[in-house]
């Protein structure tokens, strides 16, 4: 599973202090010109995931929980990446989501 296959939700968790349920997408992709189009197919899935209740199907607990998408990349981002995906913030944001995003060294 990964940023690759746009048709699967990676990983689906609860975090046990906020209570958010958590979708992470796994991002190993360098950057380059093919990935902010990929990373945005799967940003998308996600985002219809929660909104077409297919979420909610999938795990019941979750239904009137806040989500979280979360993004872990391999690589630093570039400029480029951090400008789209503080806009993506925003607009998930809209949907009553957050959007989270790491690069995986930062976790150490």
């Amino acid at each position: 599973m990964s940023v690759e296959d746009p048709e699967v939700v990676d990983f689906i968790g609860t975090d046990k202090i906020t209570g958010r349920v958590v979708l992470t997408i796994s991002d190993h992709l360098p950057w380059d010109n093919d990935h902010l189009p990929v990373l945005e197919k799967k940003i998308s899935r996600y985002v219809d995931f929660v909104t077409s209740g297919q979420l909610a199907e999938r795990r019941p607990d979750a239904q009137g929980k806040p989500v979280e998408i979360s993004i872990v990349f391999k690589h630093e981002l570039s400029d480029e990446a951090q400008r789209i995906l503080k806009a993506a913030q925003q607009d998930i944001g809209k949907l009553g989501m957050i959007l989270t995003y790491h690069a995986l060294d930062e976790l150490k």
